[in-house]
């Protein structure tokens, strides 16, 4: 059987991750680079470029569509990056156009989080699931939902975006300009600012041996409380109070009982787990009270690449019947 393969690439505001799949979602090649958006738009394209003729060399099989998944809000037609905060001038970017010049393929173009949801899907721990959301933990939170095993958009594509549910009536003001979004709660923002409040307070905490800016970080505020440091466990407690209350509110109106973690701080998965789930279960409606389950994710960092090889490979199978 002839062997193709796909690009799938996971562009983020500090990392460009892509990989070369088999048609089974298996990895071949693996390769991640700086994304530098701050150095302009043409520089960034090119080294996406750059990535994808690396993948090419010595290669006559590889799919004619290539799979990208962006940090952003994208429009309904997958054309343009609506908004990025975390993407430096990339505002209003038709990228799909841009990249489609330069690499003389057909892409498609998807939100991160849907992506690492539809990776999750395919290769990971949504195997197996027909209905789910997965949620990315990080500076900010994004989501995904998958319903009847299809990434599910709403009318405009945008749909799902539980970050910026409102957590807290008139809270603290989110990048997105509006106030009381749930990623500022759950966040490695969250984190800094608990951590950072500690601190001020004079409270005694492992973290204090540590500078600020990495003190501050999920992975010190992990290791402290693995350690026992109250001030980081309470930490975690505070944040999975808010996400519990939120997931909560998924399962009661969308019947949807799985939940997937991924992202840099599902790391702390373990840690953290006993906190949420003890908040879910006490905001759950009767008929759902012990019935779901929070997984963490398997792929890690490659759940969004994944995604867009996924992608990629169902648009050419399209393709192919038409």
């Amino acid at each position: 059987m002839k062997k193709e393969y796909i690009i799938g690439i996971d562009i983020g505001a500090t990392n460009i991750k892509a990989g070369l799949f088999n048609k089974n979602g298996d990895i071949n090649e693996w390769r991640t680079i700086p994304s530098l958006i701050e150095k302009g738009r043409d520089p960034f394209l090119k080294r996406i470029t750059g990535l994808v003729k690396k993948f090419e060399k010595d290669r006559l099989d590889i799919f004619s569509v290539v799979g990208v998944v962006v940090a952003g809000i994208i429009d309904k037609e997958r054309e343009y990056i609506i908004h990025s905060p975390n993407l430096w001038g990339c505002d209003n970017f038709y990228i799909k156009k841009a990249l489609q010049e330069r690499l003389s393929r057909d892409v498609i173009i998807e939100n991160d989080a849907n992506g690492a949801a539809l990776g999750e899907l395919w290769k990971g721990g949504g195997k197996s699931l027909k209905n789910f959301m997965l949620l990315t933990l990080g500076t900010g939170l994004g989501s995904g939902l998958v319903l009847n095993r299809k990434l599910w958009v709403g009318e405009d594509g945008s749909a799902a975006e539980m970050g910026h549910t409102k957590i807290v009536p008139g809270g603290l003001k989110c990048g997105c300009g509006a106030k009381g979004c749930l990623e500022m709660y759950f966040s490695s923002q969250a984190i800094e600012r608990l951590v950072k409040k500690a601190l001020k307070k004079g409270t005694n905490t492992l973290l204090r041996k540590y500078p600020l800016s990495r003190a501050t970080s999920p992975e010190i505020v992990y290791k402290a409380a693995k350690k026992g440091d109250v001030v980081a466990i309470n930490v975690y407690r505070e944040i999975s109070r808010y996400l519990g209350i939120a997931i909560a509110n998924v399962i009661n109106l969308l019947g949807v009982r799985s939940i997937i973690l991924s992202g840099g701080i599902s790391n702390a998965y373990d840690l953290f787990i006993p906190f949420l789930r003890e908040e879910v279960n006490k905001n759950l409606f009767y008929p759902f009270l012990k019935d779901f389950t929070i997984l963490k994710g398997i792929l890690g960092n490659k759940a969004g690449a994944t995604g867009a090889a996924y992608l990629a490979l169902q648009t050419q199978k399209k393709t192919k019947t038409h």
